[in-house]
């Protein structure tokens, strides 16, 4: 009965990457420049993940509340945790298609100089947007398998810092500043990257 559903549930979920891979391959990715890539960034709060991550502040949670109240908190903090790493990948994805256009742009442009800096730069940048869309992808599988195989118990959100060797909060970081080195050497002004990443 039990693996009746599993290869069910496998089935289903190969059904709907197929549809996916199939409507954004006809469909296709909107092309963005330098000008509309701010437009579709997602704010991550990289302060409130911090505390998420905080081995300290969930050792305080589990000390001062009872189980079933710090399984709640805990299960709520995991929940908004993968809302910031869905956003995190999600603009990762955004900067990997810039990071490409780009990339093919600069191959047909005839500044060699600025060429060479402006393609060291993008390639930065689509590394550094790997890693995040890495990390981040990695992570929200590992914490939904856990949350689907163990609902009762609640994972310590401090282990997920790190996956697939790479810590979450620095690849992010990473990823702002080198988009930020993008965007100046495009001539842009970074105040809404900022806000908006």
């Amino acid at each position: 009965m039990i693996w009746n559903v599993g290869i069910g549930i496998i089935m289903i979920w190969g059904f709907l990457a197929v549809l996916y891979l199939l409507g954004a391959l006809l469909l296709g990715f909107p092309e963005r420049t330098v000008d509309d890539v701010v437009q579709f960034l997602r704010p991550v709060d990289l302060d409130q993940a911090e505390v998420l991550l905080d081995p300290g502040a969930n050792l305080e949670l589990r000390w001062k509340l009872d189980a079933d109240t710090y399984r709640e908190i805990q299960r709520k903090r995991i929940h908004i945790y993968l809302e910031l790493l869905w956003r995190m990948a999600h603009n990762s994805m955004i900067l990997v298609e810039f990071g490409n256009r780009e990339a093919a742009r600069l191959e047909r442009s005839s500044q060699q100089e600025r060429r060479r800096r402006q393609a060291e730069v993008i390639a930065a940048l689509q590394r550094a947007a790997v890693n995040v869309r890495i990390y981040s992808i990695f992570t929200i599988v590992k914490l939904a398998f856990l949350m689907a195989i163990r609902p009762m118990l609640t994972p310590s959100l401090a282990s997920f810092r790190t996956t697939a060797e790479l810590d979450g909060i620095q690849s992010y970081k990473t990823l702002r500043e080198v988009s930020t080195a993008a965007f100046e050497e495009c001539r842009r002004s970074t105040e809404k990257l900022v806000l908006n990443f």
